[in-house]
C-alpha cells in the first residue's frame, strides 16, 4: 500500500574524525616523515517515512552528510595525493545499515606529525567521481603515538534551489508579512540542512519595488530566516528569484506572490497525526477523505469546516475513497480488508473483502454501476455491487502488487501495478490486459482518465508522468523536480491533469501535450498525497506529513 513514502527523504549525522587506529588500515597520503593516524568515521543516513520528513529536513544535526553518498575524497596538507575510499555496504571499511543505526564507515588516514589541515568532499558516485555533494575542512594537531580527536563540518554543495512562500495569495488591501522558505539541494535532490554553510551565497530579488520587499537580499547557511512584506497594494504579482554562482537558471526554482488571486489555502485537520490519505469530491457539494492513522473518514466543506466520523473497525486503516453513483462515498479499509459505504451524512456500512489481508486500496465508480478496487497484497482487482456483493480477479502478474484504479472512457477499468511495473486494464467481464511500462522499476502508482480519452498515470520513483493510449501505446513525460515522488493524479476544470508530489513538496500540472508547471506547496515537507478537483473547480488535496487538506485555485 502507499501509506510510506519509498522515496529516500535527507536526515543528516556527524561525520567526524578521530586518532588512532580501529577500522580500516591507514592509507599513505604520500611524502614522507613522521607521521601518525587519523580514522574519519562516517555515517550515511537512510530513508524515512513521511510522517518524520518535515522535522528531519531542517533538524539541527552535528554535520550534513547526503543520503547519496558514496565516496569520500581527504587530502592532508603537505602530502601530494588524496586518499578517495567508497562508502558503500560492500566496502570493506563499511558496516551495513541495521535498524536504526545508519550504514558507518571508517576510513584511516596517515597524517603527518604536526598541525595538518584535512580537507573532505563526498561525491555522489564511487571512486570520487560525479558531483560533489559536500565539502569541509579542518585544522587539527597531529601528535605521534597519541590518540587526536578530529571533527569535520561539512558544507552542503548547492546544486539547485527552490522557494516557498508560506501564503501565495494573501488577500489584496490587508498587509502581511510571509515566511519565506529557501530550500538548497544538493546533486542527488537531496535538501541541504545545517550546521554547515552552503558552499555559495545566495542571492534573493524581488521583481516588484513598490508594494513588496524582502528582509534581506542573500542567504550563506540552512535555516536562515528570511521574509516578504506585502503592504497590501494592488499587486497583480511579484516574483522572488534566487541565484547563485554554478547555479544555472534552469535549476533554481522561484516563488511567485498573486493576491487575491490563484494560490494556496490550508486547514489543519482536526485530529493530530491523522495521516489524511485519499480523498474525492462528494455528492453534497463538500470534500471527502479518509485518515489512515485515525480511523476516520471526513468531511471539509470548500470554505474549511471539518466533520469527523469514526469507522466502526479499529485499525481499519482507511485509505482510497470515491463518490458512486448511489450518492454514497465508498472507502478501502487497508488495515481490515473492508469496504466501507458511508452516506453523506456520516452513516457507515462495512464490507468484508473475501481475502484476508488483501489490502484495498485504490478504488473508483466503474462503468457497470459497480465499485472497483485494488488488492495490493491479494494481487487482484475486485468489484463490489452497491449491496456488498463482492467478485475478484486475479492479475497475471503474479506479486504484481496493484495500486490504484481508474474507469477509462473506452469502458474498462485501468490500473496500475507498483512491482509488475505495468499499467493493466480489466473489462467490466473479468478480462485483463497488461501494458509494460517503458522505465524499469518506476512504480506507477495513480491513475486517471483524462480530457483527451487517454489513461495517465504516475511514476513514483520514475519521477514521471505517464499517458497510455486505450490501446496501449504510452508516453513518458520527466518532472522537473528529481526524486519527487507523485502519487495520486486526477483530471482539473481547466481540462489539464493535476497530481501531487510527495518528496516533492508541489503540486503539478501537465498539458495534455505535457506540458509540465508545478507548484510549491507552502508547508515545507508537507508529503501532498490524495487529489482532487473540488466542487468549487479548485484542486483540493491531503497533507500526508503535515496533516492538512490544503487547496490550490489555478
Amino acid at each position: 500500500m502507499r501509506r510510506f513514502s519509498a522515496t529516500v527523504l535527507l536526515s543528516a549525522l556527524a561525520l567526524s574524525g578521530c586518532g588512532g587506529g580501529g577500522g580500516s588500515s591507514p592509507v599513505p597520503a604520500g611524502g614522507g616523515g613522521a607521521s601518525s593516524t587519523a580514522a574519519f568515521v562516517i555515517h550515511i543516513p537512510g530513508g524515512q517515512s513521511p510522517a518524520s520528513s518535515a522535522a528531519a529536513r531542517r533538524a539541527g544535526r552535528p554535520a550534513y552528510v547526503s543520503p547519496a553518498t558514496q565516496s569520500i575524497s581527504i587530502s592532508v596538507s603537505g602530502e601530494s595525493a588524496p586518499v578517495v575510499a567508497n562508502l558503500t555496504p560492500n566496502s570493506p571499511n563499511c558496516t551495513p545499515a541495521s535498524g536504526s543505526t545508519p550504514l558507518t564507515c571508517t576510513v584511516s588516514v596517515a597524517a603527518p606529525v604536526g598541525n595538518d589541515t584535512f580537507s573532505v568532499t563526498l561525491f555522489q558516485q564511487q571512486n570520487a567521481a560525479g558531483t560533489p555533494l559536500s565539502t569541509g575542512s579542518v585544522t587539527a594537531q597531529i601528535t605521534a603515538n597519541q590518540t587526536t580527536p578530529v571533527n569535520v563540518v561539512t558544507n552542503g554543495v548547492v546544486a539547485s534551489i527552490q522557494l516557498y512562500l508560506a501564503n501565495s495569495a494573501p488577500p489584496i488591501g490587508k498587509a502581511a508579512t510571509i515566511p519565506l522558505t529557501v530550500d538548497a539541494k544538493d546533486a542527488a535532490g537531496n535538501v541541504i540542512i545545517g550546521p554547515g554553510n552552503y558552499n555559495v551565497t545566495i542571492s534573493l530579488s524581488d521583481s516588484d519595488s513598490k508594494y513588496t520587499s524582502l528582509s534581506t537580499s542573500s542567504v550563506s547557511a540552512p535555516g536562515a530566516s528570511a521574509t516578504l512584506s506585502y503592504n497590501g497594494g494592488p499587486l497583480a504579482s511579484a516574483t522572488i528569484s534566487a541565484s547563485a554562482t554554478g547555479i544555472p537558471a534552469t535549476r533554481s526554482y522561484p516563488a511567485v506572490l498573486k493576491p487575491g488571486t490563484s494560490g494556496f489555502r490550508e486547514y489543519g485537520v482536526p485530529t493530530a497525526g491523522s495521516f489524511p490519505a485519499l480523498m474525492a469530491a462528494g455528492s453534497d457539494g463538500n470534500l471527502w477523505f479518509a485518515e489512515s492513522s485515525a480511523d476516520k473518514v471526513s468531511r471539509v466543506t470548500t470554505s474549511g469546516a471539518f466533520t469527523e466520523f469514526n469507522v466502526p473497525t479499529s485499525t481499519a486503516g482507511p485509505f482510497g475513497i470515491t463518490s458512486a453513483p448511489d450518492g454514497n462515498l465508498w472507502v478501502t479499509e487497508s488495515g481490515a480488508s473492508k469496504i466501507a459505504k458511508v452516506s453523506t451524512a456520516g452513516a457507515i456500512t462495512e464490507y468484508a473483502v473475501p481475502t484476508a489481508n488483501s489490502d484495498p486500496t485504490g478504488i473508483v465508480a466503474g462503468p457497470d454501476g459497480n465499485l472497483w478496487y485494488a488488492e495490493t497484497n491479494a494481487n487482484k482487482i475486485a468489484r463490489i455491487t452497491p449491496s456488498g456483493v463482492t467478485t475478484e480477479f486475479v492479475i497475471p502478474t503474479a506479486n504484481s502488487r496493484p495500486d490504484d484504479v481508474a474507469y477509462g472512457s473506452d469502458g474498462n477499468v485501468w490500473f496500475t501495478e507498483q512491482i509488475g511495473n505495468k499499467i493493466g486494464r480489466i473489462t467490466t467481464g473479468g478480462t485483463f490486459t497488461e501494458f509494460p511500462v517503458p522505465t524499469a522499476a518506476c512504480q506507477p502508482q495513480g491513475v486517471a482518465s483524462g480530457p483527451d480519452g487517454n489513461i495517465w498515470f504516475t511514476e513514483q520513483t520514475g519521477s514521471k508522468i505517464g499517458r497510455i493510449t486505450t490501446g496501449g501505446k504510452i508516453t513518458e513525460f520527466a518532472l522537473p523536480t528529481p526524486n519527487s515522488g507523485p502519487r495520486v493524479i486526477a483530471t482539473g476544470a481547466d481540462g489539464n491533469l493535476w497530481f501531487a508530489e510527495d518528496a516533492g513538496n508541489n503540486i503539478g500540472r501537465i498539458t495534455p501535450a505535457g506540458a509540465i508547471t508545478e507548484f510549491p506547496v507552502p508547508t515545507p515537507g508537507a508529503g501532498p498525497f490524495g487529489l482532487t478537483l473540488g466542487p468549487d473547480g479548485n484542486i483540493w488535496f491531503t497533507e500526508s506529513s503535515a496533516n492538512k487538506i490544503g487547496v490550490y485555485v489555478p
